[in-house]
């Protein structure tokens, strides 16, 4: 008669809590640019492509609120990564 026994084995790191609170950092710093990115390029194309009547009017101020909104977000991002210790590019 033979005997099996089970073996369990539990394995809880506690040094990788430092890694991935930088890499939600990181991943958050991208998509805040993707994002910024984003706005710049649908901007562009919303005042070279759409014309009318009513627009006219309006153009201007979109196109003001749009930037202020854009470089918000950009001194937003730049400041997060200065923050952070690490020199932009």
């Amino acid at each position: 008669m033979s005997k099996r026994g089970t073996l369990q084995i539990s394995l809880q790191p506690t040094s990788f809590e430092g890694l991935v609170q930088r890499l939600e950092r990181l991943v958050n710093r991208l998509i805040l640019g993707i994002i910024v990115a984003a706005l710049v390029i649908g901007l562009a194309l919303l005042m070279v492509g759409y014309h009318s009547s009513f627009w006219d009017h309006w153009e201007g101020i979109v196109f003001l609120f749009g930037c202020l909104a854009v470089g918000l977000l950009g001194i937003f991002l730049a400041a997060n990564i200065s923050r952070s210790g690490r020199k932009m590019p």
